[in-house]
C-alpha cells in the first residue's frame, strides 16, 4: 500500500513539474508584452532611464572593469592559475575543502571585482582545471566585490568617504571568507567525489594571446553593460508600477521590529535589483552603522543584475540560479552582521 501511494506521489509531482513548465512561457510571455506596453505608454521616460544605466557603465564600469577583463584572461591563458593551484593545493584543500586555484580566483576578484569571479571559475572550468561540482564552491568564496567599485563609488563617491568604503570592503572580504568556509566545509563530499585535473604542460599559443583576451574581454563587457542598462529600466517600471510593494512592506515590517527608519526598505529593496542605485540612493540618508551596513549587504548580496551575469559567464558550469541566490543571501546577513561591528569599533 506504501509503495502504491509512493508512486502516485512521484507521478503527481512529475505531472506538476510538466505543467510548471508548460506555464512557464505563457508566463514570462505575459511579463514581456507587460514590458513592452509601458514602453510604448511612456518611451520618453524609460529612454531617459536606459540612458542614464548606459553612461553610469560608460563612466564608471567600463574603464574599472575592461582591463581587468582582459588582464586576468591572460593570466589564466598564461596558466599562472595553475601554476599558483599546485602550491597552495594542500592548504586551501585543507581549510575550504576546494582547490588551490580558487585562491587565485579570490585574489583575482577581491581586486577586480563583480563578475570576475564568475568569468574565470568559467574560464577555468573550460579548461578543464575544475569541474562543474565545484563551481558553486568556488564561487561561495569568490563572487566578491573589488575595491575600486566598493572603496571608490560607494566610499568616496556615495558616502563622501574612503573610510567608510575601507569598512564595507572589509566587512565584504571578511564575511566572504567565512561564508565560503562554512558553505565549502558542508559540502566538502563534492571534493572528494571530484577531484581537481591539474595540468602539468603549459603550452601557450602567445601568437593569438592578446587579440584572443581582448576579444573575449569585449564579449563579456559588453554582457555586462547590457545588465546594468536594462535594469535601470526594469527599477523606473517597477516604481512606476508599485510591483515591489510586497517585498517592500516586508522589509519595512522587519525594519519597524529592529527600530530601523523604514524608508529605508525602499532603496533597500532597489539594491536587490540593482546594487549601485540602491546604495546610491541608501546614501543619501544620514550616515550611520546601519545605513553603512545595509550598503555592505547590499555589495554582498550583489543585486539581480550581478547574479544574472554571473549565471551567464558560470551557466554553462552548472551554476544554478536558486543555489547561488541562497549563497549569495546569507553572505548578506553575514556581511551586514560584521559591518555593523566594525562600525561600532572605527566610526
Amino acid at each position: 500500500m506504501f509503495h502504491i501511494n509512493n508512486t502516485l506521489l512521484l507521478k503527481k509531482s512529475k505531472t506538476n513539474k510538466l505543467s510548471l513548465k508548460k506555464l512557464l512561457p505563457y508566463f514570462l510571455s505575459s511579463i514581456i508584452l507587460a514590458i513592452i506596453l509601458l514602453l510604448i505608454t511612456n518611451p520618453q521616460k524609460y529612454t531617459s532611464s536606459v540612458i542614464s544605466g548606459f553612461l553610469l557603465f560608460a563612466n564608471c564600469v567600463f574603464p574599472g572593469l575592461f582591463p581587468f577583463l582582459i588582464l586576468t584572461k591572460i593570466l589564466t591563458d598564461l596558466k599562472v592559475a595553475n601554476r599558483l593551484s599546485a602550491r597552495l593545493q594542500n592548504p586551501m584543500q585543507k581549510v575550504f575543502k576546494i582547490p588551490g586555484i580558487a585562491c587565485y580566483i579570490f585574489l583575482m576578484a577581491a581586486l577586480c571585482g563583480y563578475p570576475i569571479g564568475a568569468k574565470i571559475t568559467a574560464d577555468l572550468e573550460q579548461n578543464g582545471i575544475i569541474n562543474k561540482s565545484q563551481t558553486m564552491k568556488v564561487l561561495s568564496l569568490c563572487a566578491v566585490s573589488g575595491p575600486m567599485f566598493t572603496i571608490g563609488a560607494i566610499g568616496s563617491a556615495m558616502f563622501g568617504s574612503v573610510k567608510i568604503g575601507a569598512i564595507i570592503y572589509l566587512a565584504h572580504i571578511l564575511s566572504s571568507l567565512l561564508f565560503g568556509f562554512i558553505y565549502c566545509n558542508l559540502k566538502s563530499k563534492d571534493f572528494s567525489q571530484n577531484p581537481p585535473q591539474q595540468t602539468t604542460n603549459y603550452i601557450v599559443n602567445y601568437d593569438t594571446l592578446l587579440s584572443n583576451s581582448v576579444y573575449g574581454a569585449i564579449s563579456s563587457i559588453l554582457i555586462v553593460g547590457g545588465y546594468i542598462t536594462i535594469f535601470f529600466m526594469l527599477i523606473e517600471m517597477v516604481s512606476a508600477t508599485h510591483i515591489l510593494f510586497p517585498l517592500e512592506a516586508f522589509f519595512k515590517a522587519i525594519f519597524g521590529i529592529l527600530k530601523i527608519n523604514q524608508n529605508l526598505a525602499q532603496p533597500f529593496c532597489h539594491g536587490l535589483l540593482e546594487i549601485t542605485r540602491g546604495i546610491n540612493e541608501i546614501s543619501k540618508f544620514s550616515t550611520t552603522p546601519i545605513t553603512i551596513s545595509l550598503s555592505a549587504g547590499l555589495v554582498s548580496f550583489s543585486g539581480l543584475s550581478i547574479i544574472l551575469q554571473s549565471l551567464a559567464f558560470a551557466g554553462k558550469s552548472g551554476l544554478k540560479f536558486g543555489g547561488f541566490i541562497l549563497q549569495k543571501f546569507f553572505n548578506a546577513i553575514i556581511t551586514i552582521l560584521i559591518c555593523y561591528a566594525l562600525c561600532l569599533f572605527l566610526i
